[in-house]
This record gives structure tokens, sequence and C-alpha cells, in this order.
């Protein structure tokens, strides 16, 4: 607090002022009235002031020469004095004491007095012992004449105030030698004053910055230079337990009878350091709060922003390490997200228990912030597999999410003990609900991503299978809409190939008929059967067995997918699709979209593969009948059950010989049969259809006196919806005690045995009995063909009116009757009869050259 030595002030010899001492510190000591003294090393009386006089009333004569120790109202010196005195050979030449001790006085009184004696070395190098007197309690002194002088009064009045403020003051000598303390010093350092007078004031500057001192007093003293601000300067102090007290401090240099001295003032400035401290680690964090909450509003990767809010943490807190641990419940572990100060190993794979004996675990537990000031002593904690196995000795941990769904755990250690503020917890807590508001918002902004690529997919593949409906309207086969099929669908970005297997029956697989995009010979690699081997219980398999859409997620982990995973794997396949190609009854195969990536098909995806199998099922049914309707050549086979309970589904009576000559399709899997019986059957007939449940109507009109018709309307019949769906036909059903027959007409593309084998599946007591090659009688057509354009329900419509002689004179059966037999309205059926006359007239005559419009002049062929 003053400039450093200059060189030695000379020792003067004992005067009237005072002991020997330097004269500028005795004339000090005297004008303030501070009583002091001399003793030689055996303790006598050497030299003593005109204060000491006063204190005691001898005279200084009296004094001198007389061992101190007839001073002491006990007879005898305080024990550290005697030590001081007796331990003087090779002692510290700056040993000192303070003491207590009642001196006596003149008139026999006696004064308790603060005692300070320390020994020093004479410029002879002999050993002297200085020593300072203060009364303890106030007490008036006077001059010799019992009046106060007028030239010690500032003298007196600086050492009453100094006594009495709260700041420290010092007053050192160009030596740095400390010639005046006042008591504040104490409260603030520690050292009294009676410690520090007569000493260095290096002793207060702590050691690293005592040369820097030294080196400022040389320079102010050789150059007047200052290069600090005397005004006020913020430096620290050593304290006499040994740490450092920072001060706020204010310098002055003055002259003395010649002398050069310097005063400080000082004054503890902890508590405001403190404050200081603790606002700007306050603005520090209220600053990483906002940036965090910015970046949580902005931030598109969860990673990313944990990076970023473990690195801040650290930085602001000024802390080792910290982490983000994510909550696996269903392992009951912590697993080391995010982190910073950890070792690689640690972030990304390390785990903690969730145990109450974890501070993450008792944190859920609590569910409120645990602070842990030093892991060796706290009791709640064994530290088993916790963070404390890290070496951590102390930290925070917060609750990211809500007490009752966390996501996890946000915590700040260090490798020391430390105390945390409650400002520090609030802190840690703020950025966990920041995480946890990041964490949710990117949760939430991921499912809107999802749902629009899950929409824009959807609307692509509506789009896709709105073009493939509208492309497989104009083509002519079955195997052409198949390789359109796959053609269209490959295209798709995210399809990287697919294909069609055709049901085979006979060898129990799947047969590839058509495939499109880079299979890398995947199709013509495995095999897919339809028995109960593991190759037929995967997607494909099950698609045929269950009827519904089948999907492979993961090919990597879906257990069905095992015969095939290697091979798709290889291939760069991630997920899969099986649809089942059906019309009513029939299954016409699979088809497989294979893709790249994972997840490739939602649930929105299957409902619409769904009706896209159904749809391509449809036009293959539709292509395959019409096919049939303009072929002549036909394979005729005739099957018979002999066990009629297979087909009446168990029911046993006494059938009459009845005849089908007529099915008629309705629609929705059903048909209507109609065909003649003996007159007395029609109770066997109407009971028969009340106990059979796929039969929903029946009923009987007697047309002769040998003769009766029935009509029967039965719902997704086997044989009937097997035939229909590959173009064929039932031409004759007949039933009699021998059991039924019934008679098919098949196009000839069509696998007789694959029909055999599928109707063998529902009735086993079915036999072949005939199967030949057959001519048919076909309507001659144009190119295009007359029965092209109507709709399946026109040409029901026409070709029922037909066969039940509608167009006959006088009519068979009116319109009502045919409308009842088809289960529509008279009005539905006529209006399908006369747009499929109107169709068929058109065909006819436009192929004619006679067109609706023609006058009778252009189409006899007359010309103007």
């Amino acid at each position: 607090m003053s400039p450093a030595p200059n060189g030695t002030s000379p020792p003067c010899e004992t005067t009237n002022e005072g002991p020997t001492m330097d004269v500028p510190v005795g004339n000090l000591l005297s004008r303030a009235e501070i009583a002091t003294f001399e003793l030689t090393p055996d303790g006598t009386v050497s030299d003593v002031n005109e204060a000491f006089t006063a204190l005691t009333g001898f005279a200084r004569e009296a004094l001198l020469d007389r061992p101190f120790s007839h001073l002491a109202a006990s007879g005898h010196l305080p024990p550290s004095v005697e030590t001081l005195l007796r331990e003087n050979d090779g002692a510290d030449p700056r040993e000192s004491v303070n003491t207590t001790a009642s001196l006596e006085t003149e008139s026999g009184t006696a004064v308790l007095c603060e005692v300070h004696l320390q020994r020093v070395e004479r410029p002879d190098g002999g050993e002297r012992y200085l020593g300072v007197v203060r009364p303890k309690g106030r007490r008036e002194r006077e001059g010799s004449d019992g009046r106060e002088r007028p030239e010690d009064a500032p003298a007196k009045a600086f050492v009453a105030l100094a006594d009495a403020v709260r700041d420290g003051i010092i007053v050192l000598d160009a030596d740095s030698r400390i010639q005046y303390a006042n008591p504040a010093v104490e409260r603030i350092l520690g050292h009294s004053p009676e410690e520090l007078v007569g000493g260095s004031k290096i002793q207060i500057i702590p050691e690293r910055l005592r040369d820097v001192h030294l080196d400022a007093l040389q320079t102010y003293l050789d150059t007047g230079e200052r290069n600090i601000d005397w005004g006020y300067v913020e430096l620290p102090g050593q304290h006499k337990d040994g740490y450092e007290v920072p001060l706020g401090i204010s310098l002055n240099d003055f002259f003395f009878e010649g002398d050069r001295y310097f005063v400080g003032l000082f004054r503890d400035i902890s508590k405001r350091k403190k404050a200081e401290r603790e606002l700007a680690a306050k603005a520090a964090q209220q600053e990483t709060v906002a940036e965090l909450g910015h970046e949580a509003l902005t931030a598109t990767d969860v990673d990313s922003l944990l990076d970023e809010v473990v690195g801040r943490v650290a930085d602001t807190l000024d802390a080792e390490y910290c982490e983000v641990l994510e909550l696996d419940a269903a392992d009951g572990q912590f697993r080391f997200r995010a982190g910073v100060g950890w070792d690689d190993d640690v972030v990304g794979s390390a785990t903690i228990p969730v145990s109450e004996t974890t501070q993450a675990g008792y944190t859920l537990s609590t569910e409120r912030p645990v602070v842990v000031e030093d892991f060796e002593t706290d009791s709640r904690f064994d530290g088993a597999d916790g963070i404390a196995d890290f070496g951590v000795r102390s930290g925070i941990d917060a609750i990211i999410g809500p007490v009752d769904d966390p996501w996890g755990i946000l915590g700040v250690h260090d490798a020391a003990a430390r105390d945390f503020s409650a400002y520090d917890v609030h802190f840690v807590e703020n950025i966990a609900h920041i995480v946890a508001t990041a964490i949710d918002r990117h949760a939430y902004t991921r499912t809107l991503e999802v749902q629009r690529e899950e929409l824009e997919a959807l609307n692509r593949l509506n789009r896709l299978a709105q073009e493939i409906q509208r492309a497989i309207i104009t083509e002519s086969s079955r195997e052409e809409i198949e390789q359109l099929v796959c053609d269209r669908l490959a295209r798709k970005d995210n399809y990287a190939f697919t294909w069609i297997g055709q049901v085979d029956l006979a060898d129990q697989t799947l047969t590839p008929v058509a495939r499109a995009g880079d299979d890398k010979g995947y199709v013509d690699d495995v095999t897919v059967t339809l028995d109960e081997r593991k190759t037929g219980k995967g997607p494909a398999g099950m698609a045929v067995q269950t009827r519904d859409v089948q999907i492979v997620s993961d090919v990597e982990t879906d257990e069905a997918f095992g015969p095939w995973r290697e091979a798709a794997l290889e291939r760069g396949v991630r997920s899969v699709a099986t649809i089942p190609i059906v019309y009513e009854q029939t299954v016409y195969g699979v088809l497989g979209i294979y893709a790249e990536e994972r997840d490739a098909f939602g649930p929105d995806v299957q409902s619409i593969f769904g009706s896209f199998g159904e749809m391509v099922g449809h036009a293959i049914a539709a292509a395959t009948q019409k096919h049939a309707l303009l072929t002549r050549e036909m394979t005729e086979v005739t099957l018979q059950f002999r066990n009629l309970a297979d087909l009446l589904d168990g029911q046993e009576s006494d059938i009459p010989r009845l005849e089908v000559s007529q099915v008629v399709p309705t629609g929705q899997e059903s048909y209507v049969l109609v065909g003649t019986a003996p007159p007395e059957s029609e109770a066997t007939i109407l009971g028969l259809a009340a106990g059979v449940p796929s039969i929903s109507d029946a009923n009987v009109t007697e047309v002769s006196d040998d003769e009766s018709e029935f009509r029967v309307r039965i719902r997704s019949p086997p044989l009937i919806s097997q035939v229909v769906a590959r173009g064929g036909r039932v031409s004759r059903i007949v039933v009699n005690d021998a059991g039924l027959t019934a008679t098919m007409e098949l196009p000839p593309h069509v696998e007789t045995a694959e029909i055999v084998e599928e109707v063998k599946a529902s009735y086993p007591s079915a036999d072949v009995l005939l199967q030949r090659r057959k001519t048919v009688e076909r309507p001659v057509v144009s190119e295009k063909g007359l029965l092209e354009s109507l709709t399946e329900r026109q040409r029901t419509a026409l070709e029922l009116a037909y066969r039940r002689g509608y167009f006959e004179w006088p009519r068979k059966n009116s319109g009502e009757d045919l409308a009842e037999i088809l289960g529509v309205s008279p009005a539905t059926f006529h209006q399908h009869l006369r747009t499929s006359e109107r169709k068929l007239l058109t065909e006819i005559l436009d192929g004619a050259g006679l067109s609706a419009d023609a006058s009778p002049e252009r189409r006899s062929g007359n010309r103007s």
C-alpha cells in the first residue's frame, strides 16, 4: 500500500523524545502520546518517552536502569516477555510478543495495559527491545503542567479519528516499514496494530505481488511516476490466516520533519466483489438462457442442440463436466446422449442405472433438482454405478421434461467439492426446461413432416393408382395388365423393383409372371411357397392365405422374412409390401413391392394397397371374361359331387331331380340360379333354402302340369365364383339321387387342373366326369366386338332377357319377373336393357356404314 524502500534512515541516539528509535517514528509516537520504552537484553529499562512517564507518574531518571519487572504490579514480568528476553541467542531479530500487564504507578495504583515488545538489532550489532504500551480503557492525559498542549491536538485528533473509522489506516516510511496501524486493520486483515508497527508492509501483501510492489515503489521514489491510480485502486491483501482479502485502497504521501511517509486507507470489499461476481454470473446465465432459448426455437437437429447446451452450461458455470442423460425406462438405464469434459468412450455408450442410490435416479424420484456438494460426504448415495464412478465430486441434476413423463436428466458436475448457489440451481432448471421444449418441438415438427410426407406419398400413390386404373382399361389381356402394373409402380422414386407371382396350386408355389425395376436377380433366386414351410409363412405366402396386405417394415429384423433376408439385404432391400390380387373368391396372385428404405409403407398406404389389389384383380377378371366372350374354343368340364351334404352345409334330405339351366351373376358375389323341377318339389326347395345359410332367397312357380320353375339366390358359391372369375361360366347343374353334376365352360388359357384343385379344396368328394375341347356358338362381332362396350350389369340384363324369352311373343317372362331375378327394381332393369340394346344397335349399324344420323337416301346409296 506504499512504495518500497529507498534506503534506510539512520537510527538516532536516545533522546528525551523516547527510546532509541528512528527520530520520525519517535516523534510521531510522542506527538500521538503513545507510551514507548526500551529494554536491554537483561530486562533493564534503558529509555522511555514522555508519554510513558506520564502514564506511570515516575520521572524519566527514576525509571532508567531499573528492572522492568519492578514496574509490574505483580512484581514479575509476564511469561511471554520473560521468554522473549531469555531466548535471545540466535532468535529472529524481528521476533515480538503481545501481552497484557498491570503497571504500577508512582501513586501505588495499577494501570492495565496492552504491551507490545519486539527484539531489534542495534547499529553496533547488539540487541535491544522496543516496547509500546497502551492503557486498556480511555484515560485523559495531560502535559507536565497539567494542561493539554496545543501542538499535540492534531496528533491526538488523528489517533482518535483513526481509532474510530472502520477503514484500515496504515502509515509507512520510505522503507515500507509500518509506523502506524489503526484498530480496523485487525478486523480486516487479522493483524493487531501492535503486531504490525515496526514491521514491513510486505507481510500484508500477497507473495505473488510483493516483487511488483517493491519495483513500483522504487520507480516512484526514483522518478515520481505512479503506475496505478492512487486515488482508488483495488488490490488483494494478505490475511493473517493466509487467504487473500480484496481491498479498495486510496494512497497518498507526505513529508514530516523532512522525511517522506505514505498513508494508505483501505476497506474490505469482499461483499461487494461477491455481489459483483454473483451479478455477473446471473447476467451470464440469463444471456445463456436467452441464447439457448432462441436456438431451441430454430434448431433442426436435436443432437447438435444438445452438444451446444452442454458446452454452454459448462462454460457459464465454470464446471468441468456437463451431460444430458436420456432415460430408457424399459431397460431401467440412463444413457449419455451428450456431454462435455467426459472421455470419448462415455458419451453415446455409457449408462447409469435408474436407481435412488444414484443422483440421477434420486432426482427422478424426488421430482426436483438435486444438489451434491461432495459425494464423499453425502449419505444419500452409495455411488455404486452412479455419476460419482466417473470421478466427479459435486454437481447438480435437473429433470428434462414433465415429472410424470420425464425425457431425461441435465447434469453439471465438478471433480472437486463445490458449493452451488440457488441461482445456479435455477439456471440448470431453466436450461432443462429449454431442452425439454426443444425436444417436444422437434418431435412435433417431425410428426408434422412425417404426416406431410405420408400425405404426399398417399397423394402420389393415389394418382398412380388412378393412372394405372385408366391404363389397364385399354389392355386386353391379363399378361398386359400385370406387366403394366409392375412397370408403373417401379417408376416410383422410392420403389426399387416390383413383381407379380401367379398362384400355382399344383406346385403350391408363386410363379413370377411379370416384373419391373432392377431386382438384381432377386426374383429368380428366391422361392415362395404356399404351404406350411417357412417359405410359405413369409409376406407373399400369408398374403395369399389371408387375402390381406402384408408389410415388412424392416427386412433385417422381421422374423418371418428369414428365408429371404440375406438375398434382400445384399440387394439393398429394407422393406417389402405384398398385395394379394383378388376378385370375389379368386386369388389371381401376389404383387410384391420392394423399397430401399425402412418403414416405406405406412398404415395409410396399406389401405390403398388393399383397394389397389382388388382393382387389379377386377381388371384381370374383366379381361378374362371379355376374352371368354370372344373365344369360340372352350374347355368343357363336368364335375360330380357324390356327397350332397358337402354342398348343402351338412343337410341331408330327399331332393327331387333339379336342373339349373342358367346362372345369372347379380354383383357382390351373388348369383341367381334358374332351373326346373317336378311340380311337387316346391316344399322341398323352400325348405332347403331355409336351411342353407348361403341361400338368401328362393321361389317356385308352376309352369305346367309336369314342370315347375325355381329361382334361388346364392351368395359366394366357391365353384361358380372361381369359374366366373376366370372368364368361364357354369352352363348346367343337375341334382338327382346320384348327387350333383356341374358342367362348366372355361377359356382355353385357364388351367383346368387349377380349378379342380380349388374345388376339391372346398369339396373333397368332387370328381371329374368329363373334360373336352368344344366349339361354342358366339355372336359374330366386328373387330372391336359387339359386347365390349357393355358393362357387366348391362350384359347380364341382356343375356337374361334373351334366355328367359323376354324377346319372344308372347313373352315368357315380363320385365318385372326378370328384375326380381336380378334383385333390382323394374326401372333399373329396363334402363340396363335399353342401354345395352342401344349400344348393340350402334355397333351393328355403325359397322354396316349406317350412322344414327344418316338419311334414308344415304343409307340406300342414293347421291345427288
